[in-house]
């Protein structure tokens, strides 16, 4: 039962971050057109990055997600391994999942539908690459 609490004060947490950096037509129009997008918002800010705590890995709680600014660290990232970094927010490491990594817990997060979505959204920017790259 507590961690289905942590949870949802943990998306509650996510989901003030994304009101911050969006509208609330915008918000409302991604959950409506782009569901899946929506999810990983949420799960950007909820499960891309992990807590050093005294050598312990753990999921962030609802302060952190509210003090880490994960933008700071988008370039950072990596497509297969993760990468430590030190928050100044929060005076400690904190561990960003590699975006394979991160994308291959997401998926598991989307319904059906959803994952056909993403799928399929992310094959027209993968094709728009691959045809740029020529």
């Amino acid at each position: 039962m507590l961690l289905i609490g942590m949870q949802l004060h943990a998306q509650s947490a996510a989901e003030q971050k994304i009101s911050a950096k969006y509208s609330s037509a915008q918000i409302a129009e991604i959950q409506t057109r782009t569901p899946y997008k929506y999810t990983g918002l949420i799960l950007f800010h909820t499960d891309s990055w992990l807590v050093n705590d005294q050598g312990q890995l753990r999921a962030p709680n609802e302060q952190e997600i509210l003090s880490v600014n994960l933008d700071q660290y988008t370039s950072l990232r990596t497509e297969t391994n993760r990468v430590s970094v030190q928050d100044a927010a929060l005076g400690k490491e904190i561990v960003l999942l590699g975006r394979q990594e991160f994308e291959a817990l997401y998926l598991t997060r989307l319904n059906p539908a959803d994952q056909q979505a993403y799928l399929a959204y992310k094959s027209l920017f993968t094709t728009a690459d691959q045809k740029a790259a020529q």
